[in-house]
């Protein structure tokens, strides 16, 4: 049975609840403070054994691990902006009650959506977090952290490797939390924008000339837009002060992203050919993951951008025609407002289809030119 007070509320128990729970929060600072001493020791070892080679050898594994760490303290940092922003639209959001059997249906197909995409990402951390452990083959040729344990902690160096490995699982669940996160509030602005649709397309049941002069229906007309235009301009607002406080944070994790990108798409062009077969499984499946992931942040913010775009088309179906002077001049401001929909912009980064597109063109055209200047 679809709980309408709250249909996506197991991305929020998963994502939110058990993620800013007191235990894995400590568990975050823990793996936070372990991760960071770790590349620090890391980076201080490339550092003093500096050569070309190892550096093309290890920059991947050490951009991908700083990435996922990014990830981990992003959701750390923001935790008070992610709370505020969630309770200040639950005090604004229309509730989900006698809600239209279309829009049921439409909800009841996003649920079912949320479950394969959260089932997928779960089974791709556990077996990401499985075929990445000592059991299935030496990684020395891949993770930097095993050299430089094996060299500062010598016979204790399984200690500091125990760690290291056990963390993937946090590193892999916040990398999905963040997704799942923002995939949360679009699936609830959603509803809230097909709701307002709703409401304004009820204004075309009744469009005959004879209710020009039906105070009582003109009277309802205004109350309607004027609801319908102030939640409008309110969710735009959340999302506006969403964006400005986290556009200093932002900008750094598209950087570390984008980074990340072309070492593996570099990495996977000059020694997948060189790999064993287990190394050449977990290359593949790294690469498929991280494109998984930002096509859907891509196709998140495209969704949105889709249907907050449908309450345009929805106002020009209003018979305009037959509503009083007042009631018109504010069906103009209500139509130039949803002109800019609701959209996704973080920092000047607008996530859509083209963000897609345009982190895999930058990827590969940068990843092609380092291995044919490593070639030349």
């Amino acid at each position: 049975m679809l709980d309408l007070n709250d249909p996506f509320a197991v991305l929020k128990k998963f994502y939110i609840d058990f993620g800013y729970h007191k235990i894995v929060k400590s568990c975050n600072t823990f793996f936070i403070t372990l991760y960071s001493l770790a590349y620090a020791l890391q980076i201080y070892y490339l550092i003093y054994h500096f050569t070309p080679d190892i550096i093309q050898k290890y920059s991947l594994a050490l951009l991908m691990s700083i990435y996922l760490l990014s990830t981990l303290i992003f959701s750390a940092v923001y935790e008070k902006t992610i709370l505020q922003t969630y309770d200040m639209f639950i005090r604004v959001a229309w509730p989900h009650t006698n809600v239209s059997q279309k829009l049921e249906t439409i909800i009841q197909k996003r649920v079912t959506i949320i479950k394969i995409l959260n089932n997928f990402f779960v089974s791709a951390i556990c077996v990401m977090c499985v075929f990445n452990m000592p059991l299935f083959g030496d990684q020395s040729d891949f993770l930097l952290s095993i050299q430089v344990f094996g060299e500062y902690f010598g016979d204790w160096s399984f200690i500091p490797s125990f760690f290291y490995y056990l963390g993937f699982s946090i590193l892999g669940y916040n990398a999905a939390r963040m997704l799942f996160i923002l995939l949360y509030g679009v699936l609830h602005l959603e509803v809230q924008i097909l709701l307002i649709n709703e409401l304004v397309s009820k204004f075309s049941e009744i469009n005959t000339l004879d209710d020009f002069g039906n105070e009582e229906y003109q009277s309802c007309v205004y109350t309607i837009l004027c609801d319908c235009i102030t939640h409008d301009v309110v969710l735009k607002k959340i999302m506006s002060d969403l964006s400005r406080k986290v556009q200093n944070g932002i900008p750094i994790f598209l950087i570390v992203l984008l980074f990340c990108l072309i070492s593996l798409f570099f990495f996977t062009l000059t020694y997948m050919g060189t790999l064993s077969f287990i190394m050449q499984f977990r290359m593949v499946a790294f690469l498929l993951t991280i494109i998984v992931v930002i096509f859907s942040y891509s196709m998140v913010g495209q969704h949105l951008l889709n249907q907050a775009s449908l309450l345009f088309d929805e106002l020009l179906k209003c018979p305009w025609y037959v509503w009083s002077t007042n009631n018109h001049k504010i069906y103009q401001i209500f139509l130039l407002n949803s002109i800019r929909p609701i959209k996704i912009i973080y920092a000047g980064v607008c996530l859509d289809g083209g963000f897609f597109l345009s982190m895999t063109r930058i990827t590969f055209c940068n990843a092609y030119m380092l291995k044919q200047l490593r070639d030349s």
